[in-house]
C-alpha cells in the first residue's frame, strides 16, 4: 500500500462488515485521521453501525443507525503533530452494521505510515 495520506468514502446499504480501508501491508500501519459516518436512510429501531479496528476488533465508535439524525464524527488532532488514530499493524478499518434497510455514508482521511 502507498504511504501517505488517503481519503475513505463508502455508502454502505445491508447488514455487513463493510471494509473502508484494506489492510495496508506488513510493517505499515493506517492512521485514522478524521471520519464522519451519517444515517442517511433510518435502519430499523435498534440496529447499530460499528466503527472497528479490523473485522470483529476494537470497537471505535458505535452508531444508532436506526434515527436519520445520528451521526458519528471523530477527530484525531493531527493538527497538533498527531497522525491519528493508530489501528494494529496491518489492520483493516472497518464498519460492521446490523440493519435491515437503510443507508449509512462514511466518509474520512487515513494516513498510511511504517510500522
Amino acid at each position: 500500500m502507498a504511504l501517505g495520506i488517503h481519503p475513505i468514502y463508502a455508502r454502505v446499504t445491508s447488514a455487513t462488515d463493510t471494509e473502508l480501508y484494506a489492510a495496508p501491508g506488513a510493517r505499515q500501519r493506517v492512521h485514522l485521521r478524521w471520519v464522519t459516518v451519517d444515517v442517511e436512510v433510518a435502519w430499523s429501531a435498534n440496529d447499530l453501525a460499528r466503527l472497528e479496528a479490523g473485522v470483529g476488533g476494537e470497537v471505535i465508535a458505535t452508531l444508532d443507525a436506526g434515527d436519520n439524525n445520528n451521526r458519528i464524527e471523530r477527530s484525531y488532532h493531527v493538527n497538533k503533530g498527531s497522525r491519528g488514530r493508530p489501528l494494529p499493524v496491518n489492520t483493516a478499518l472497518n464498519l460492521e452494521s446490523n440493519g435491515t434497510a437503510g443507508v449509512l455514508v462514511v466518509n474520512g482521511e487515513v494516513e498510511v505510515t511504517g510500522a
